[in-house]
């Protein structure tokens, strides 16, 4: 009896999203003084957060490392990662709008940007009823 081997397709691997290239990063959320230097050492990495204090970004990286590793680090990363800004844009986007929790209703601590495709499709519908009624 011959076997025939039938390889199964490979589910793609979730994204984080996107923000459009013109997307404003929230600043207030993270203001600090401390670790500057660290922070604007990151800043070259990120341009998009050029306008940011050293110690705003040096606080948004550590809650980045916190939520995402379950404990902040402040060594800077050998290369730009995308998931920072990921992070930060889900933080920006998600969270105020009440989509950042459980089914049992407890908000989110830890994760990964990569896993939060369900509540993005949330925000989408949320933004179009929003367009929807204001038209």
């Amino acid at each position: 009896m011959e076997l025939k081997f039938k390889p199964k397709r490979l589910k793609r691997l979730p994204q984080a999203r996107k923000p459009q290239k013109d997307y404003v990063y929230k600043e207030d959320e993270y203001l600090s003084d401390e670790r500057v230097d660290f922070g604007n050492s990151l800043k070259s990495q990120y341009p998009e957060l050029q306008k940011w204090s050293g110690g705003s970004v040096a606080a948004a990286w550590g809650a980045y490392t916190n939520a995402t590793g379950g404990a902040e680090c402040y060594h800077k990363p050998p290369r730009r990662m995308w998931d920072f800004l990921a992070y930060l844009y889900a933080e920006q986007e998600l969270r105020p709008l009440g989509l950042m929790v459980r089914v049992d209703g407890v908000p989110f601590i830890f994760y990964c940007p990569y896993q939060l495709g369900e509540f993005w499709e949330q925000y989408d519908e949320i933004m179009e009823s929003r367009k929807a009624g204001s038209q």
